[in-house]
C-alpha cells in the first residue's frame, strides 16, 4: 500500500517530490491523514486524492480486519460446532444407552409376562387334559364293560350253538359206535359161547377118554 501511495500516477505526470511521504504511526499504532496527499503549495487542490487514498487503506484495513474476523469467526465456528459435536454424541451416547436399558427392562418385563402368560396357558391346558382324560376314562370304561357284557353273551351263545351242534354232531356218531360196539359184545358173546360149548365137548370127550383108560 505505501510503495503504491507514495509514487504519482503516470497520466498525472507528477514528479515524486511532489508529493508527501505516507504519515508515521504513533506509539498508538495510529496514522494522521489529514494532510497527505497534498502537494506543496497547492492548499486543497489535491484533496480528492488524499480522500481517495485515505479511503482506500481505511477499506484494506476494513477487509484485513474483516477477514481476521472472518477467520477468528470460523475458527470460532469450528470450535463451537466440534463442541457441539462433541456434545451431541454425548447426548446421543446417553440416549442410545437410555434406550437399550429401557428396552432391556421392557424386554425382561415381556419375558416374564409370557412366562406367566406361557404358565397360565400351561396349568389350563394341564387342568382341561386332566377332566378330558378322567372322563376319557370314564367312557373307555363303561365301553369296556359293555364290550366284556356284549362279548360274554355272544361267547355265552356262541357256547350254547357249538355245544348243541357237537352234540347233534357226535350223538350219530355215538350211536353208532354203540351199535358196533353192541355187534361186537354179541360177536364175542357167540364166540364165548362157541368156546364154552368146545370146552365142554372136550371135557367130555377127556372123561369118555378117561373111561376107556380105566378099562
Amino acid at each position: 500500500m505505501a510503495s503504491w501511495t507514495n509514487r504519482p500516477t503516470q497520466n498525472q505526470q507528477r514528479s515524486s517530490s511532489s508529493w508527501q511521504q505516507a504519515p508515521q504511526a504513533d506509539s498508538g499504532g495510529q496514522q494522521d491523514w489529514s494532510s497527505w496527499g497534498k502537494k506543496k503549495g497547492q492548499g486543497t487542490k489535491y484533496d480528492w486524492c488524499h480522500k481517495k487514498r485515505q479511503l482506500e487503506f481505511l477499506h484494506n484495513k476494513d477487509k484485513e480486519a474483516w477477514q481476521a474476523e472472518m477467520q477468528q469467526a470460523e475458527q470460532t465456528h469450528k470450535e463451537a460446532m466440534q463442541a457441539a459435536q462433541t456434545a451431541h454424541e454425548a447426548a446421543l451416547f446417553a440416549i442410545q444407552e437410555a434406550h437399550e436399558a429401557t428396552l432391556l427392562a421392557a424386554q425382561k418385563d415381556h419375558e416374564a409376562q409370557l412366562a406367566q402368560v406361557w404358565e397360565e396357558c400351561r396349568q389350563q391346558a394341564l387342568q382341561g387334559f386332566t377332566l378330558w382324560q378322567t372322563g376319557f376314562m370314564a367312557e373307555l370304561g363303561a365301553k369296556e364293560e359293555a364290550w366284556k357284557a356284549t362279548f360274554r353273551t355272544e361267547q355265552a351263545a356262541e357256547l350254547a350253538t357249538w355245544k348243541a351242534l357237537f352234540k347233534a354232531e357226535h350223538a350219530a356218531e355215538a350211536e353208532q359206535k354203540n351199535t358196533l360196539k353192541a355187534q361186537e359184545f354179541e360177536q364175542l358173546q357167540l364166540n364165548h359161547e362157541k368156546c364154552l360149548s368146545e370146552l365142554e365137548k372136550l371135557r367130555t370127550d377127556h372123561k369118555t377118554c378117561l373111561s376107556e383108560l380105566e378099562k
